[in-house]
Protein backbone atom coordinates (compact mmCIF):
# COMPACT_ATOMS: atom_id res chain seq x y z
CA UNK A 1 0.00 0.00 0.00
CA UNK A 2 1.19 3.00 -0.87
CA UNK A 3 0.83 6.71 1.21
CA UNK A 4 -0.73 9.27 -0.58
CA UNK A 5 -0.94 13.14 0.54
CA UNK A 6 -3.82 15.62 -0.11
CA UNK A 7 -3.78 19.00 0.61
CA UNK A 8 -7.26 19.84 1.05
CA UNK A 9 -9.22 23.20 -0.06
CA UNK A 10 -11.00 25.76 2.33
CA UNK A 11 -13.75 23.42 3.46
CA UNK A 12 -11.67 20.30 4.21
CA UNK A 13 -14.22 17.98 5.65
CA UNK A 14 -16.17 18.56 2.69
CA UNK A 15 -13.06 17.74 1.07
CA UNK A 16 -12.61 14.80 2.54
CA UNK A 17 -15.89 13.80 1.82
CA UNK A 18 -15.84 14.12 -1.49
CA UNK A 19 -12.27 12.37 -1.39
CA UNK A 20 -13.85 9.37 -0.28
CA UNK A 21 -17.02 9.55 -2.39
CA UNK A 22 -14.84 9.46 -5.37
CA UNK A 23 -12.46 6.20 -4.49
CA UNK A 24 -16.24 4.25 -3.64
CA UNK A 25 -16.72 5.33 -7.36
CA UNK A 26 -13.64 3.96 -8.40
CA UNK A 27 -13.64 1.12 -6.44
CA UNK A 28 -10.19 1.61 -4.91
CA UNK A 29 -9.24 1.04 -1.05
CA UNK A 30 -9.43 4.02 0.77
CA UNK A 31 -7.92 4.11 4.41
CA UNK A 32 -7.57 7.73 5.83
CA UNK A 33 -4.52 7.12 8.17
CA UNK A 34 -4.18 10.62 9.34
CA UNK A 35 -6.33 13.94 8.97
CA UNK A 36 -5.62 17.57 10.23
CA UNK A 37 -5.09 20.91 9.53
CA UNK A 38 -5.99 20.67 5.77
CA UNK A 39 -4.13 17.84 5.02
CA UNK A 40 -5.49 14.22 4.52
CA UNK A 41 -3.09 11.07 4.39
CA UNK A 42 -4.14 8.19 2.60
CA UNK A 43 -3.70 4.79 1.98
CA UNK A 44 -4.59 3.15 -1.21
CA UNK A 45 -3.40 1.23 -4.03
CA UNK A 46 -2.37 2.65 -7.64
CA UNK A 47 -3.79 5.88 -7.17
CA UNK A 48 -4.75 7.52 -10.71
CA UNK A 49 -3.41 10.71 -9.78
CA UNK A 50 -3.60 12.76 -13.05
CA UNK A 51 -7.27 11.53 -13.15
CA UNK A 52 -7.89 12.23 -10.00
CA UNK A 53 -6.59 15.88 -9.82
CA UNK A 54 -8.11 16.82 -12.45
CA UNK A 55 -11.97 15.64 -11.44
CA UNK A 56 -12.00 16.39 -7.59
CA UNK A 57 -12.76 20.16 -6.89
CA UNK A 58 -11.68 20.55 -3.51
CA UNK A 59 -8.11 19.02 -3.14
CA UNK A 60 -5.09 21.56 -4.15
CA UNK A 61 -2.31 18.58 -4.18
CA UNK A 62 -1.75 15.35 -4.56
CA UNK A 63 1.17 13.64 -3.56
CA UNK A 64 2.85 10.78 -1.94
CA UNK A 65 5.07 9.91 0.60
CA UNK A 66 8.76 9.20 -0.11
CA UNK A 67 10.33 7.98 3.20
CA UNK A 68 8.35 7.98 7.00
CA UNK A 69 11.05 9.28 9.60
CA UNK A 70 11.47 10.00 13.33
CA UNK A 71 10.79 13.29 14.39
CA UNK A 72 14.14 13.19 15.97
CA UNK A 73 15.52 13.55 11.85
CA UNK A 74 14.36 17.43 11.94
CA UNK A 75 17.78 18.07 13.64
CA UNK A 76 19.47 16.82 10.57
CA UNK A 77 17.15 17.72 8.21
CA UNK A 78 19.38 19.16 5.57
CA UNK A 79 21.82 16.30 5.02
CA UNK A 80 19.21 13.46 4.05
CA UNK A 81 19.02 15.40 0.59
CA UNK A 82 22.01 14.05 -0.41
CA UNK A 83 22.58 14.04 -4.69
CA UNK A 84 21.64 10.10 -4.75
CA UNK A 85 18.32 10.72 -2.56
CA UNK A 86 17.25 13.81 -4.74
CA UNK A 87 17.82 11.68 -8.57
CA UNK A 88 16.62 8.31 -6.94
CA UNK A 89 13.56 9.95 -5.14
CA UNK A 90 12.75 13.01 -6.94
CA UNK A 91 13.98 14.36 -9.75
CA UNK A 92 14.88 12.97 -13.37
CA UNK A 93 17.97 11.62 -14.04
CA UNK A 94 18.34 12.78 -17.73
CA UNK A 95 17.58 16.61 -16.39
CA UNK A 96 20.62 19.09 -16.45
CA UNK A 97 18.49 22.00 -14.73
CA UNK A 98 16.17 21.62 -12.17
CA UNK A 99 13.05 23.56 -10.76
CA UNK A 100 12.66 23.03 -6.70
CA UNK A 101 11.10 23.80 -3.99
CA UNK A 102 10.40 22.81 -0.38
CA UNK A 103 6.64 23.50 1.23
CA UNK A 104 6.29 22.20 5.15
CA UNK A 105 3.12 21.37 6.42
CA UNK A 106 1.56 19.94 9.38
CA UNK A 107 -0.96 16.92 9.93
CA UNK A 108 -1.95 16.90 13.45
CA UNK A 109 2.40 17.92 14.22
CA UNK A 110 3.28 19.51 18.05
CA UNK A 111 4.30 22.90 17.03
CA UNK A 112 8.02 22.29 18.92
CA UNK A 113 8.52 20.25 15.78
CA UNK A 114 6.82 21.77 13.36
CA UNK A 115 8.40 25.30 14.21
CA UNK A 116 11.55 23.41 14.12
CA UNK A 117 10.87 22.51 10.47
CA UNK A 118 10.08 25.94 9.17
CA UNK A 119 12.91 27.19 10.75
CA UNK A 120 14.60 24.62 8.48
CA UNK A 121 13.37 25.64 5.78
CA UNK A 122 15.72 28.60 4.09
CA UNK A 123 18.70 26.64 4.63
CA UNK A 124 17.42 23.02 3.27
CA UNK A 125 16.52 24.88 -0.16
CA UNK A 126 20.06 26.52 -0.15
CA UNK A 127 21.25 22.62 1.13
CA UNK A 128 19.38 21.00 -1.88
CA UNK A 129 20.66 23.73 -4.50
CA UNK A 130 24.48 23.47 -3.75
CA UNK A 131 24.17 19.60 -3.50
CA UNK A 132 22.96 19.52 -7.12
CA UNK A 133 25.14 22.32 -8.37
CA UNK A 134 28.20 20.45 -7.17
CA UNK A 135 27.31 18.01 -9.30
CA UNK A 136 27.15 19.89 -11.97
CA UNK A 137 23.04 20.49 -12.08
CA UNK A 138 21.54 24.11 -12.10
CA UNK A 139 19.20 24.74 -10.13
CA UNK A 140 16.74 27.43 -9.40
CA UNK A 141 13.98 27.44 -6.69
CA UNK A 142 10.95 30.28 -6.50
CA UNK A 143 11.91 33.34 -3.67
CA UNK A 144 9.18 33.25 -1.10
CA UNK A 145 8.56 34.16 2.48
CA UNK A 146 6.57 31.63 3.82
CA UNK A 147 7.27 28.00 4.15
CA UNK A 148 4.59 26.82 1.63
CA UNK A 149 4.43 26.82 -2.05
CA UNK A 150 0.67 27.74 -3.65
CA UNK A 151 -0.54 25.50 -6.56
CA UNK A 152 -0.11 28.52 -8.93
CA UNK A 153 3.64 29.14 -7.64
CA UNK A 154 4.37 24.99 -8.12
CA UNK A 155 2.25 25.28 -11.83
CA UNK A 156 3.83 28.49 -12.64
CA UNK A 157 7.20 27.85 -12.18
CA UNK A 158 7.04 24.21 -13.89
CA UNK A 159 8.32 22.50 -10.37
CA UNK A 160 6.23 19.23 -11.64
CA UNK A 161 7.14 19.25 -14.80
CA UNK A 162 10.78 20.50 -14.91
CA UNK A 163 11.73 19.12 -11.01
CA UNK A 164 9.80 18.58 -8.19
CA UNK A 165 7.98 19.97 -5.23
CA UNK A 166 9.67 18.08 -1.91
CA UNK A 167 7.04 17.91 1.01
CA UNK A 168 8.05 18.17 4.67
CA UNK A 169 5.17 16.92 6.51
CA UNK A 170 5.44 17.09 10.35
CA UNK A 171 3.01 14.69 12.56
CA UNK A 172 2.51 13.93 15.84
CA UNK A 173 4.75 10.84 15.54
CA UNK A 174 6.52 11.29 12.37
CA UNK A 175 8.45 13.01 9.90
CA UNK A 176 7.35 12.52 6.35
CA UNK A 177 9.09 13.27 3.04
CA UNK A 178 7.22 13.88 -0.03
CA UNK A 179 6.93 14.47 -3.74
CA UNK A 180 4.05 16.57 -5.28
CA UNK A 181 2.47 14.73 -8.57
CA UNK A 182 -0.51 17.06 -9.00
CA UNK A 183 -1.72 20.81 -8.29
CA UNK A 184 -5.22 21.61 -8.64
CA UNK A 185 -6.06 23.41 -12.43
CA UNK A 186 -6.83 26.68 -10.88
CA UNK A 187 -6.59 28.65 -14.00
CA UNK A 188 -9.59 26.45 -15.65
CA UNK A 189 -12.03 27.03 -12.16
CA UNK A 190 -10.96 30.82 -12.36
CA UNK A 191 -12.18 31.08 -16.67
CA UNK A 192 -15.04 28.85 -15.97
CA UNK A 193 -15.87 31.42 -12.74
CA UNK A 194 -15.17 34.72 -14.20
CA UNK A 195 -14.79 34.06 -17.45
CA UNK A 196 -18.35 33.19 -18.59
CA UNK A 197 -21.05 35.22 -20.50
CA UNK A 198 -23.07 35.30 -17.13
CA UNK A 199 -22.25 35.58 -13.72
CA UNK A 200 -25.52 36.67 -11.85
CA UNK A 201 -24.28 38.11 -8.40
CA UNK A 202 -28.16 39.50 -7.52
CA UNK A 203 -29.36 35.99 -7.12
CA UNK A 204 -25.43 34.74 -6.01
CA UNK A 205 -22.62 32.66 -7.79
CA UNK A 206 -22.10 29.46 -6.85
CA UNK A 207 -18.40 28.26 -7.05
CA UNK A 208 -17.26 26.13 -9.65
CA UNK A 209 -15.23 24.71 -7.23
CA UNK A 210 -18.68 23.87 -4.78
CA UNK A 211 -20.65 22.23 -7.47
CA UNK A 212 -17.85 19.95 -8.82
CA UNK A 213 -17.37 18.67 -5.00
CA UNK A 214 -21.17 18.23 -4.80
CA UNK A 215 -21.75 16.39 -8.04
CA UNK A 216 -18.90 13.38 -6.81
CA UNK A 217 -20.19 13.48 -3.77
CA UNK A 218 -23.43 12.60 -5.45
CA UNK A 219 -21.73 9.35 -6.41
CA UNK A 220 -23.28 8.50 -9.80
CA UNK A 221 -21.64 7.42 -12.90
CA UNK A 222 -20.99 9.53 -16.09
CA UNK A 223 -24.03 7.51 -17.62
CA UNK A 224 -26.76 8.31 -15.32
CA UNK A 225 -29.17 11.05 -15.10
CA UNK A 226 -28.24 14.50 -13.34
CA UNK A 227 -30.67 16.83 -12.46
CA UNK A 228 -30.24 20.31 -11.53
CA UNK A 229 -33.77 21.65 -11.00
CA UNK A 230 -32.76 25.34 -9.26
CA UNK A 231 -29.90 25.51 -12.48
CA UNK A 232 -29.75 29.59 -12.16
CA UNK A 233 -26.71 30.36 -14.58
CA UNK A 234 -25.61 26.53 -14.80
CA UNK A 235 -22.92 26.53 -12.96
CA UNK A 236 -23.19 22.67 -11.88
CA UNK A 237 -24.18 21.67 -15.42
CA UNK A 238 -21.19 23.34 -16.95
CA UNK A 239 -19.23 21.23 -13.98
CA UNK A 240 -21.27 18.00 -14.75
CA UNK A 241 -19.88 18.58 -18.40
CA UNK A 242 -16.46 19.05 -17.17
CA UNK A 243 -16.86 15.84 -15.43
CA UNK A 244 -18.10 13.95 -18.88
CA UNK A 245 -21.60 13.54 -17.72
CA UNK A 246 -23.48 12.42 -20.35
CA UNK A 247 -27.43 12.92 -19.51
CA UNK A 248 -27.51 15.81 -17.68
CA UNK A 249 -30.93 18.51 -17.16
CA UNK A 250 -31.32 21.80 -16.35
CA UNK A 251 -34.55 23.36 -14.78
CA UNK A 252 -35.77 26.60 -13.64
CA UNK A 253 -39.15 28.68 -13.42
CA UNK A 254 -36.90 31.86 -14.22
CA UNK A 255 -36.71 32.38 -17.50
CA UNK A 256 -33.83 34.86 -16.86
CA UNK A 257 -32.15 31.58 -15.36
CA UNK A 258 -32.77 29.50 -18.33
CA UNK A 259 -31.58 32.26 -20.76
CA UNK A 260 -27.94 32.10 -18.83
CA UNK A 261 -27.78 28.65 -18.30
CA UNK A 262 -28.19 28.03 -21.97
CA UNK A 263 -25.34 31.07 -22.64
CA UNK A 264 -23.39 29.38 -20.43
CA UNK A 265 -23.76 26.03 -21.83
CA UNK A 266 -22.84 27.45 -25.12
CA UNK A 267 -20.32 29.12 -24.68
CA UNK A 268 -18.14 26.62 -22.25
CA UNK A 269 -18.71 23.97 -25.27
CA UNK A 270 -18.15 26.20 -28.43
CA UNK A 271 -15.03 28.17 -26.50
CA UNK A 272 -13.48 26.01 -23.91
CA UNK A 273 -14.14 22.08 -24.55
CA UNK A 274 -15.32 21.42 -28.01
CA UNK A 275 -15.41 18.11 -27.13
CA UNK A 276 -18.10 18.44 -25.22
CA UNK A 277 -21.55 18.28 -26.64
CA UNK A 278 -24.69 20.72 -26.13
CA UNK A 279 -26.71 17.04 -26.66
CA UNK A 280 -25.51 16.19 -23.43
CA UNK A 281 -27.68 18.86 -21.92
CA UNK A 282 -31.43 18.95 -21.52
CA UNK A 283 -32.59 23.04 -20.51
CA UNK A 284 -36.63 22.86 -19.68
CA UNK A 285 -38.39 26.47 -18.29
CA UNK A 286 -40.42 24.84 -15.47
CA UNK A 287 -41.35 25.28 -12.30
CA UNK A 288 -39.52 22.70 -9.39
CA UNK A 289 -43.04 22.12 -8.02
CA UNK A 290 -43.96 20.85 -11.46
CA UNK A 291 -40.86 19.18 -12.92
CA UNK A 292 -42.89 15.77 -12.91
CA UNK A 293 -45.10 16.99 -15.35
CA UNK A 294 -41.85 16.85 -18.01
CA UNK A 295 -39.94 14.02 -16.54
CA UNK A 296 -40.68 10.39 -16.24
CA UNK A 297 -41.05 9.06 -12.99
CA UNK A 298 -37.82 7.01 -11.38
CA UNK A 299 -35.47 8.13 -14.52
CA UNK A 300 -33.14 10.42 -12.31
CA UNK A 301 -29.94 9.15 -10.67
CA UNK A 302 -29.50 12.36 -8.58
CA UNK A 303 -30.10 15.52 -8.06
CA UNK A 304 -27.48 18.16 -7.35
CA UNK A 305 -28.87 21.53 -6.68
CA UNK A 306 -28.57 25.40 -4.78
CA UNK A 307 -32.13 26.42 -4.29
CA UNK A 308 -33.09 30.07 -4.11
CA UNK A 309 -31.67 30.96 -0.65
CA UNK A 310 -34.46 33.73 0.60
CA UNK A 311 -34.09 37.67 0.00
CA UNK A 312 -30.51 38.91 -0.21
CA UNK A 313 -29.10 40.17 2.66
CA UNK A 314 -27.35 43.76 3.92
CA UNK A 315 -27.49 42.72 7.20
CA UNK A 316 -27.97 40.18 9.73
CA UNK A 317 -31.37 39.04 10.69
CA UNK A 318 -32.97 38.39 13.69
CA UNK A 319 -34.30 35.37 14.72
CA UNK A 320 -37.90 36.34 14.28
CA UNK A 321 -36.86 37.26 10.66
CA UNK A 322 -35.12 34.39 10.22
CA UNK A 323 -38.02 32.42 11.59
CA UNK A 324 -40.38 34.20 8.88
CA UNK A 325 -38.12 33.37 5.97
CA UNK A 326 -37.81 29.71 7.00
CA UNK A 327 -41.50 29.61 6.40
CA UNK A 328 -41.48 31.26 3.66
CA UNK A 329 -38.66 28.74 2.26
CA UNK A 330 -40.40 25.93 3.30
CA UNK A 331 -43.57 25.33 1.16
CA UNK A 332 -40.95 25.41 -1.78
CA UNK A 333 -38.48 23.00 -0.23
CA UNK A 334 -40.76 20.88 0.73
CA UNK A 335 -42.37 20.77 -2.69
CA UNK A 336 -39.65 20.37 -4.63
CA UNK A 337 -39.03 17.64 -2.53
CA UNK A 338 -41.86 15.64 -2.79
CA UNK A 339 -41.66 16.03 -6.60
CA UNK A 340 -37.25 14.71 -6.73
CA UNK A 341 -38.87 11.63 -4.66
CA UNK A 342 -41.38 11.01 -7.94
CA UNK A 343 -38.76 11.69 -10.64
CA UNK A 344 -36.00 9.83 -8.85
CA UNK A 345 -34.56 5.93 -9.40
CA UNK A 346 -34.92 4.15 -6.39
CA UNK A 347 -31.81 4.64 -4.48
CA UNK A 348 -31.31 8.25 -5.95
CA UNK A 349 -29.75 10.54 -4.10
CA UNK A 350 -29.96 14.17 -3.58
CA UNK A 351 -27.31 16.57 -2.33
CA UNK A 352 -28.81 19.52 -1.72
CA UNK A 353 -27.66 23.21 -0.06
CA UNK A 354 -29.62 24.64 2.73
CA UNK A 355 -29.65 27.91 4.29
CA UNK A 356 -28.07 28.58 7.62
CA UNK A 357 -29.03 32.30 8.06
CA UNK A 358 -26.05 33.66 11.02
CA UNK A 359 -28.31 36.24 14.00
CA UNK A 360 -26.86 35.76 17.33
CA UNK A 361 -26.09 31.66 16.22
CA UNK A 362 -26.31 29.64 13.35
CA UNK A 363 -29.81 29.42 13.02
CA UNK A 364 -30.91 25.78 11.13
CA UNK A 365 -33.54 25.82 8.95
CA UNK A 366 -35.85 22.96 10.14
CA UNK A 367 -37.08 20.29 7.44
CA UNK A 368 -34.88 17.59 7.77
CA UNK A 369 -37.67 15.49 9.64
CA UNK A 370 -39.88 16.56 6.72
CA UNK A 371 -37.53 15.60 4.35
CA UNK A 372 -37.31 11.98 5.60
CA UNK A 373 -40.80 11.82 5.88
CA UNK A 374 -41.82 12.25 2.34
CA UNK A 375 -39.08 9.37 1.43
CA UNK A 376 -35.90 9.83 1.94
CA UNK A 377 -32.94 8.79 4.38
CA UNK A 378 -30.41 11.27 5.28
CA UNK A 379 -26.62 10.08 4.64
CA UNK A 380 -23.60 11.03 7.38
CA UNK A 381 -21.79 13.76 5.97
CA UNK A 382 -20.09 14.71 9.56
CA UNK A 383 -20.37 13.41 12.95
CA UNK A 384 -22.51 16.56 13.90
CA UNK A 385 -26.41 15.96 14.75
CA UNK A 386 -27.63 17.39 11.82
CA UNK A 387 -24.81 15.37 9.75
CA UNK A 388 -24.25 17.88 7.36
CA UNK A 389 -21.23 20.15 6.27
CA UNK A 390 -21.53 24.02 6.83
CA UNK A 391 -19.76 26.02 3.64
CA UNK A 392 -18.55 29.67 4.77
CA UNK A 393 -17.53 31.17 8.17
CA UNK A 394 -19.15 33.29 10.26
CA UNK A 395 -18.78 37.10 8.81
CA UNK A 396 -21.55 35.73 6.04
CA UNK A 397 -25.31 36.80 6.82
CA UNK A 398 -26.29 33.14 5.69
CA UNK A 399 -24.36 30.13 5.24
CA UNK A 400 -24.62 26.91 2.88
CA UNK A 401 -25.30 23.70 4.75
CA UNK A 402 -24.72 21.06 2.49
CA UNK A 403 -27.10 17.86 2.97
CA UNK A 404 -27.31 14.38 1.41
CA UNK A 405 -30.64 12.00 0.98
CA UNK A 406 -30.98 9.00 -0.37
CA UNK A 407 -34.82 7.79 -1.84
CA UNK A 408 -35.87 4.88 0.33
Amino acid sequence: MQQYIFLLGRTPDLSLIELRSFFMRLSLPFKLTQHADGIALVESIDVPVIELNRMLGGTVKIGSVVESLPLSSLSDLPKLFTYDVLFNEFFDKDLKKVEFGVSVYSCGGKEKELRLAREKHTLLTQTIKKELEKNGIKAHFPQIKETVLSSASVDKNRLIRKGAEILIIVTQDALLIGKTHAVQEFESFSKRDFGRPVRDMKSGVMPPKLARMMINIAQISQKQTLLDPFCGSGTIIQEALVLGYKNIIATDKSEKAIRDTKKNTEWYVQRINPEASLSDVVIKHVDVKKISHVLDPETVHAIVTEPYLGPTLKRRLQSKQIINTYKELADLYISAWKEFHTVLAPEGSVVMILPAFQGNRTEYMPILEEIEKIGFVQEQLSGGKRKSVLVGNNRDFVQREIVKFVKK
